[in-house]
């Protein structure tokens, strides 16, 4: 498959699995019906936020829309509750900006320089520890 049909492939696949029309799944998710079936046709992209609002609709990772190979790892991997707090880079959608920081995971809740983000993370991976001299 040609690297720039990914996006429309997958939407089609993922609306398929879900047994949706395009026009119920353009309905259910705001968009027009033109826009939703020109991003399966390829004809144009979705935004970020548009594809962010498709995963989740979804339950998958944008990841899985865009064919990457990173950031495997989603939240529900990990143990609810960890010994100690845990180095994470996230991504997150927050009040409509876009989050990209360095924080923590402990006790099943990202932060960010104490905030909890835990709602609006869609992304996340364990940044390694350095190595002890």
């Amino acid at each position: 498959m040609e690297k720039e049909n990914i996006i429309g492939a997958n939407l089609i696949k993922f609306r398929k699995e879900a047994g949706f029309t395009q026009a119920r799944t353009a309905n259910l998710m705001g968009a027009t019906y033109s826009t939703y079936s020109g991003w399966e046709r390829s004809v144009c992209k979705p935004s970020i936020k548009w594809l962010i609002r498709i995963a989740n609709y979804y339950n998958i990772l944008v990841d899985d829309l865009v064919g990457a190979d990173s950031w495997k790892t989603v939240k529900k991997q990990l143990p609810e509750v960890v010994d100690t707090p845990v180095k994470v880079r996230v991504f997150a959608v927050m009040k409509g900006n876009e989050i990209n920081a360095e924080g923590e995971y402990y006790d099943g809740k990202f932060t960010v320089d104490g905030t909890d983000i835990t709602k609006y993370v869609t992304h996340w991976r364990p940044i390694p520890k350095s190595p002890s001299k």
